[in-house]
């Protein structure tokens, strides 16, 4: 008498077919978890980096007062004032001269005279060089022509009252022909005098922020 066999359990081997499917999936599956418990950490990150910066400006506009108390040039910056009407005050003229630097091409020569009682803190234009003949645009730049202070080349300073200046606009050099210059004034702002320009730094860094 034969004793009857029970259920038997047969392991399959899987396909390499498979093997490769299963082994693509876990790693989906891996990469997935991974970025998104990176995004999670960056965010986390972020959040308070953003408070200590919001934390950090706070404290440089409480700050503000003392810093320009302790530097007169910056509080000297920010108590200026643009000002369009000023320009009645101010002579300018543009002739075109040869380059020193470069005799054979042209240059704009720009003479700014400061007739009233101000000092130009900041005057800006833009300069176009024309064709006589077909009146095309052949250069153009910008260039300021009064600074709050005085650095290089680009930045020559402010212009006192009654001062003369005279700048070649070495970004406009030309070949020479038959041409002609043409300018627009685009910004001037000139110095407030103040009793206590270090108190009211902050309400005109305001106004220059708004203008």
């Amino acid at each position: 008498m034969t004793r009857p066999e029970g259920n038997m359990i047969v392991h399959k081997r899987m396909s390499f077919l498979s093997s490769l499917v299963w082994g693509i999936c876990s790693l989906l599956i891996i990469t997935i978890l991974s970025t998104v418990g990176l995004v999670v950490y960056v965010l986390h990150v972020a959040d308070h980096k953003t408070d200590g910066v919001i934390a950090f400006v706070r404290e440089i506009g409480a700050d503000l007062p003392a810093v320009t108390r302790s530097i007169p040039i910056v509080a000297d910056v920010l108590n200026d004032q643009r000002q369009p009407d000023y320009l009645k005050q101010l002579q300018v003229s543009v002739t075109l001269a040869s380059d020193p630097h470069h005799p054979q091409q042209t240059v704009p020569v720009m003479t700014i005279q400061n007739n009233g009682t101000e000092m130009v803190t900041f005057l800006s234009m833009r300069m176009v060089v024309l064709n006589n003949q077909n009146h095309q645009p052949v250069q153009d730049c910008v260039s300021y022509l009064a600074t709050p202070f005085a650095a290089e080349r680009d930045i020559p300073g402010p212009l006192m009252p009654g001062a003369t200046r005279q700048i070649a606009l070495q970004d406009c050099r030309t070949d020479p022909g038959d041409l002609q210059a043409e300018y627009e004034i685009t910004d001037i702002r000139t110095w407030q005098r103040e009793s206590q320009p270090a108190e009211r730094a902050t309400t005109s860094l305001s106004a220059n922020i708004n203008q």
